[in-house]
């Protein structure tokens, strides 16, 4: 479901068509066995009950399968170049961060503005109302912040598309990357 939503996302895009073909043949060897540990227990807030905690609980969890989820997609020939720079965890993390955090927020959008059969889907033990609401209260990852700060400043400079197609299609020269 992550997968067709990160496309529905895409076709937003003039690289769509390039970045689509890539996510649907580009072979994912060297990823397909990798395992990504989730955590079971979440930071509880004070002022959260319990169904309120587990909402939220919920929507950090999506948002590292988002985080992961971009991984899995990145390019071999992007993540090459992360021993090329000085700070390699722009490469590496920030970038990933930048795009899963995309895929989070349309996620969260959608649930915000409804979307039954979605909600359904992600909201997991958490309670619809609960789930709705911690959307709509904007759950935030803050994951490899100066990473983060990096890429979100290189797109800036490049635009969105040679971001995207620097870091799903192996293009690293289009964000300044030799």
């Amino acid at each position: 479901m992550l997968e067709q939503i990160l496309r529905e996302i895409l076709k937003k895009n003039d690289v769509k068509e390039l970045v689509d073909r890539h996510l649907r043949v580009t072979p994912r060897a060297g990823h397909a066995s990798k395992h990504i540990k989730l955590q079971s227990h979440f930071q509880w807030f004070e002022e959260h009950n319990k169904q309120q905690a587990r909402a939220n609980a919920q929507w950090q969890r999506i948002g590292s399968i988002s985080h992961e989820l971009m991984h899995f997609y990145c390019h071999h020939g992007f993540e090459a170049k992360s021993g090329k720079v000085t700070f390699g965890q722009v490469i590496t993390e920030g970038f990933t961060e930048l795009l899963g955090l995309e895929l989070f927020d349309a996620l969260q959008k959608r649930v915000t503005e409804g979307d039954q059969a979605l909600i359904e889907s992600l909201r997991g033990e958490a309670a619809t109302d609960e789930f709705k609401q911690s959307a709509q209260a904007g759950p935030k990852r803050q994951n490899y912040e100066k990473a983060l700060q990096r890429a979100r400043e290189v797109q800036t400079r490049v635009g969105k598309n040679n971001v995207w197609a620097a870091y799903f299609l192996g293009k690293p020269e289009l964000i300044g990357l030799a």
